[in-house]
């Protein structure tokens, strides 16, 4: 296939990403972004696409008139669900890339949900879109280790560096109609918002609070807490807590 007409619903780093890989290539007949304004230190990729001439939009994909009729949509850290009627376009060539191994962690905050979990992989998945939540069969997984030392930004970094890398192999995927597989092993689900409030209970074992601290690190959001204080280091929770506290291990 030549001449392909993509739209991208991207936003962040990974997003800006994309479409830099995107513009440098010479089999993209038509280009549209739909993208959100940015916030805190994300990049502003709406100003950056019409640097270079590229049509884009703020609005909610699935609620306007597209550009054009496209052969492919690409969602890339976009933060809206992408409504039946966007996906009916494009004949099933609509796909995401997830920040996880699916179907573990779906849904949001996947990143810190596999450090608090415990996991020792994670991983990014390209995944057709269809009407659930991350629940489109799969079109390519790439892993990753979580190092005892990540923090939530920096396996975040990680992942989105991982994104970027693979994304140009899905789409050649996606555009050769690859049928993708089912999602195989336990589902779990995650809802939009920082993990348990952000908040460490000191019922968790000293393993998983330590996890947890780490997890909510990522700024300049919020740190973890505990009992109204700022946690940055498992050192800080231990400091308020008292000697008898049990500290078990997992």
């Amino acid at each position: 296939m030549t001449g392909t007409r993509l739209i991208l619903c991207a936003y962040h780093e990974i997003g800006c990403k994309v479409i830099e890989h995107v513009l440098q290539r010479s089999d993209i007949a038509d280009l549209a972004v739909f993208t959100h304004k940015p916030v805190m230190d994300a990049p502003d990729l709406e100003a950056f696409t019409k640097k270079h001439g590229v049509w884009c939009s703020t609005e909610n994909v699935s609620q306007c008139k597209l550009p054009f009729e496209p052969d492919v949509i690409s969602s890339v850290y976009y933060r809206y669900i992408i409504e039946p009627t966007v996906i009916g376009n494009v004949e099933g060539r609509i796909f995401n890339v997830h920040p996880s191994l699916l179907p573990r962690h779906r849904g949001c905050s996947a990143v810190p949900w596999a450090m608090i979990d415990g996991d020792s992989v994670t991983g990014v998945t390209f995944h057709y879109i269809d009407p659930g939540v991350d629940t489109g069969r799969v079109i390519l997984q790439a892993t990753l280790p979580i190092y005892a030392t990540d923090t939530q930004v920096t396996l975040y970094q990680r992942l989105m560096n991982k994104g970027a890398q693979f994304w140009p192999a899905a789409f050649e995927l996606v555009r050769e109609s690859f049928p993708g597989v089912e999602q195989e092993g336990e589902p779990s689900y995650h809802k939009r918002g920082a993990p348990c409030n952000g908040e460490i209970d000191d019922r968790w074992p000293i393993d998983k609070i330590e996890r947890f601290v780490r997890a909510m690190t990522f700024p300049p959001y919020p740190h973890a807490s505990y009992k109204g204080s700022i946690i940055r280091s498992l050192d800080d929770y231990l400091d308020l807590t008292p000697p008898h506290t049990p500290r078990n291990r997992e």
